[in-house]
Parts: C-alpha cells; sequence; structure tokens
C-alpha cells in the first residue's frame, strides 16, 4: 500500500502481529509516559518483523486497551461548555452519567465515565490531551521459560566472547583464540548455524522442532523430507 501523496510503500500489520510488538515493548518498559512514546517504540519492534510495517496512534492505543495489557492514565484539555460526550473518546465504550439533583427537583448531569477505562468527562476537562500506559500483569502472555534460558545462555556467551577478545593480544594463542570467537559468534546468532541461540528461539516462536530454513543443505522442493 502506498499512502496518498506519498512514494513510500508501507504494510498494515495484523493485530496479533501489533500483539506481539507491544508485549515486547511493555515488557522491557512497565510505564510508557506517553502515547507518541508507545507508537514509536511499537513501530520499532515491528520493524524487526517488517520494516515496511506501520501503526497508528489510535489503532494501538485501543488494541492494547481491548487486550487488557495497559491501564491508562489520562490528562484534559480545559474544555469549552458544551454537552459532555456519549462514547469514551479513549477506548470507544460507552459513557456512563452521574446525575445530581437539583433545588426545583430536577436532575443534572455533572459526569460521565467509563467503565471499561480510567475516562471521565466533567464540563472542565472532556478532551484527552496526554496518555501514560501502564503495564497491566493479568493482560500479558505468560514468557515461556526455555525463551528466558536462552536468552540468559545468549548473554552468557556474549559475556564469555567479550572476555576473549579481551585476553586476545593476536600473538600468545595464534589463530586459536580468533577462531574461538568466531565459533562462539555463530552459535549465538548465524542463522546459517541450526543449533544457533537465535534458531533455537526461531523453533520455539514458530513450534516447528526441525523447520526447513534450519537444514541450510535442503531446498524448499523436499521440505517434507527427514533425510536432508
Amino acid at each position: 500500500m502506498v499512502a496518498a501523496g506519498c512514494t513510500m510503500p508501507y504494510k498494515i500489520p495484523d493485530d496479533d502481529a501489533v500483539a506481539k510488538a507491544l508485549v515486547s515493548v511493555l515488557l522491557a518498559n512497565p510505564t510508557v509516559k506517553s502515547q507518541n512514546d508507545l507508537v514509536r517504540l511499537t513501530a520499532a519492534e515491528l520493524s524487526k518483523a517488517d520494516p515496511e510495517y506501520r501503526i497508528g496512534a489510535e489503532r494501538l492505543r485501543l488494541l492494547a486497551l481491548e487486550r487488557g495489557m495497559v491501564s491508562v492514565r489520562i490528562e484534559y484539555h480545559e474544555s469549552k461548555p458544551g454537552p459532555l460526550p456519549e462514547i469514551c473518546p479513549v477506548c470507544h465504550h460507552e459513557l456512563q452519567s452521574t446525575v445530581n439533583s437539583t433545588l426545583d427537583g430536577g436532575t443534572a448531569e455533572i459526569s460521565k465515565r467509563c467503565t471499561f477505562c480510567s475516562f471521565k468527562a466533567t464540563p472542565k476537562g472532556k478532551d484527552p490531551a496526554r496518555y501514560e500506559f501502564v503495564r497491566k500483569s493479568s493482560g500479558m502472555p505468560a514468557k515461556d521459560p526455555r525463551e528466558d534460558a536462552l536468552e540468559k545462555a545468549s548473554r552468557y556467551m556474549e559475556m564469555a566472547l567479550a572476555l576473549i577478545r579481551e585476553a586476545d593480544d593476536s600473538r600468545t594463542f595464534a589463530h586459536h583464540a580468533k577462531d574461538l570467537q568466531d565459533s562462539l559468534s555463530m552459535l549465538i546468532s548465524d542463522p546459517d548455524v541450526p543449533h544457533s541461540i537465535r534458531n533455537l528461539l526461531r523453533m520455539l516462536e514458530t513450534g516447528e522442532a526441525d523447520p526447513i530454513w534450519s537444514r541450510p543443505t535442503a531446498s524448499v522442493k523436499y521440505a517434507d523430507r527427514d533425510d536432508i
């Protein structure tokens, strides 16, 4: 898709792709101070899957709220006189009225509140000015402990790699220290090494025990064969 007046193509990720990116953002940032920050961080995560992915602020906010991943704190613009909204501008749910009795025996609407998010409309403030998002543990998927273990192993191997580089003076160990560094680097992140930690993490993600991309000598034509 190409936006009007723009020559750069873009793609719209599906809800599950957005939610996955949002999980990564919220695990690293339990509190996000603004909607702009949430969009920026999520867009950065989405770009890892596809650089052409784009996400809008309203869609992202609605998805995060609907999936119970965040609670939201709202600051308001000072409002001009006028009727209170019927629909929540934050999450698009219906608002409930709060009324007070008047001196002449009638009632007057003094505010409207959303029972889904924290929005509250009053005559003094009914237009959201700023959002702050706070991660809700109940809305976050449990992380696979195997993923944690592999990520920890990757960090330790990177620490070992750094120590070996520090010890290598290019003379004492001849080429052996360099060979060890190359081997560790491949085991950590080389996509062409089937048993690299990078590929093991991908296997967890896809649920495939022996995917075709982990068999570099195999052809897609023979993806179902077990002998290659």
